[in-house]
Order: structure tokens, then C-alpha cells, then sequence
């Protein structure tokens, strides 16, 4: 049932939003069309366009406005004799209705409270200062040789104590093919914080040109590491950070406001029904 319903609705709305721009709706509430005596209004219009577009309103033109009450009017239709039918007493109608409900509230409630506690630019100006204090601006070139066990990783070394070279040994033993195949080179310029801790600490203790003197154990085995160069990239600016420092103190604050509710509230969660089976196909 679900999957017609939704092919349903694709086909009415016929894709009558897809070209729209983002943007703002009307404010008033006027009345659009009747269906047998139920109203279609502005409103009515405006939250189809936040529902199909992210929350987002849309300006529509005015064949994609006619198209669009053109769909509301069908929907209408459809719910009334859904309602005739006895379909919105059906137990999993019911369960869909209040998920819906309920997802619209959450989803409202949460804007309202973001909105209500915005990050001054004081707040964001902070969060940049500490986000520097603690980055590493440095960029490495790197190889290494990856083995199952500390042995392996330390007869290695001995042997590049002994002149051998750090990408004909990577190419007979290290178990990451990818970079193998190119003698152990990691690729282009690379932060120590996109690799494992072990890796990124191990890297930061090397200068140009040495390898670590001792295995670096990380949760894939035992590495050799050679460092080829290091850089220092630019420090972003403010103007560079400040959207994301938003969105992540946004994201923070509702996270906070979440938990005490939580902490607030008196939760029981049960253990998980087990799940029913499905149905036997019909015989044919």
C-alpha cells in the first residue's frame, strides 16, 4: 500500500516544484479552491512546498501554482474517501498519521529552538580561536610498510639501517597493496589527523627524509614509516571557518537542549518485540 500511495503522489505532483527556486511564500492565508466545502489555502500551499523542498518555500509561477493546487485538490479528494472508506482507522494508518505528526512537531520545535538560541558572533569568534589553538598546520608526504607483526616491522628497519631501500621493501612486503605498488607512497599532500593517532603521532616525531627507529602499531598492523616532506599550510581564516563553526555550535546547543529533555523525562525503553515473519507468498 505504501509503495502505490507514493507512485500516487509522484504522479500527480508531476514534478511541478522540480525547477523552482528557493524562497520565500505568501504571507497571507487566502482561500485557493474548496472540495466539497473543505478549503485549500495559501497555507495549505506553502507546506506542501516546505514538504517536497527540505523545508524550504518556494516562489512558483503561475502555471506551477495552478499545478500545485491542481495536486492538493487531488490529495484532498483522495483523503476524504480514504476517511469514507475507513482507511484512517486502520491501526497502521494510524501508527502513519502519528509518526507524521509527531515528525513535523519535532522537526518545528527544534528550528524554534535554534533559532531562539543563534551563536553570536562572539560565540563563533571563541570557537575559531580555540579550533586554531589546537590544529595542525602541517601537511606530510609520506611512505610506509605495513606488516602483520612487530617482528616483521623491526627485521625491516634493521635492514634500512643497512642501506636497503624503503620502496623496494614496500613493494615485496607491505600487506596495503594500494600504496605498495608505488613503493609505499601515500599519495599527495595529507594531514596528520585523516590518518590513525599512531600513524599522525609517529609522523609528527619524524623530519624529512628519516623513518621510524621502532614499529608504529595502529589497529591494521605493524608500520614502518618514511616521512618524504612536510609543509605548513596557511591558517584559515575566520571568514574561511565561519559557516561550518555555526552550523557546529548550532548542532551542539540542540544536542545539549536534547539531552536534558532527555534527563528530564522519564524514559522507559523496552526491549525490541522480536520481529513478526513475514507472509507467505498467496499459491498459485
Amino acid at each position: 500500500m505504501r509503495i502505490a500511495y507514493s507512485l500516487i503522489l509522484i504522479a500527480l505532483l508531476g514534478g511541478v516544484l522540480a525547477a523552482c527556486k528557493q524562497g520565500g511564500g505568501s504571507a497571507d492565508n487566502a482561500v485557493l479552491a474548496t472540495v466539497n466545502g473543505t478549503p485549500i489555502t495559501d497555507g495549505s500551499l506553502r507546506a506542501l512546498e516546505r514538504q517536497r523542498n527540505s523545508g524550504q518555500e518556494m516562489h512558483l509561477n503561475d502555471t506551477q501554482r495552478q499545478a500545485a493546487v491542481k495536486l492538493l485538490v487531488n490529495m484532498q479528494l483522495l483523503a476524504s474517501e480514504a476517511e469514507k472508506n475507513g482507511i484512517d482507522r486502520k491501526p497502521d494508518v494510524q501508527d502513519d498519521l502519528a509518526i507524521s505528526r509527531d515528525t513535523v512537531l519535532a522537526q518545528m520545535d527544534a528550528q524554534d529552538f535554534v533559532d531562539k538560541h543563534a551563536p553570536t558572533d562572539a560565540d563563533v569568534k571563541n570557537a575559531y580561536d580555540q579550533r586554531i589553538k589546537g590544529m595542525d598546520m602541517h601537511q606530510y608526504k609520506a611512505r610506509h610498510i605495513l606488516v602483520p607483526s612487530e617482528d616483521q616491522a623491526k627485521n625491516l628497519i634493521a635492514q634500512l639501517d643497512k642501506g636497503a631501500n624503503f620502496a623496494t621493501l614496500a613493494k615485496k612486503n607491505s600487506l596495503d597493496t594500494g600504496s605498495a605498488a608505488n613503493g609505499g607512497d601515500l599519495g599527495d599532500w595529507f594531514s596528520a589527523g585523516t590518518m590513525v593517532p599512531e600513524f599522525g603521532a609517529a609522523l609528527a616525531g619524524l623530519k624529512k627524509g628519516e623513518y621510524t627507529k621502532t614499529p608504529v602499531h595502529s589497529q591494521y598492523g605493524w608500520h614502518v614509516i618514511q616521512l618524504e616532506d612536510v609543509r605548513t599550510q596557511p591558517t584559515p581564516t575566520l571568514e574561511q571557518m565561519h559557516d561550518q563553526i555555526l552550523d557546529d555550535l548550532k548542532r551542539k546547543t540542540f544536542e545539549d537542549h536534547l539531552d536534558q529533555l532527555r534527563t528530564a523525562a522519564k524514559v522507559d525503553i523496552k526491549a525490541p518485540a522480536p520481529a513478526s515473519a513475514p507472509a507467505p507468498a498467496p499459491a498459485h
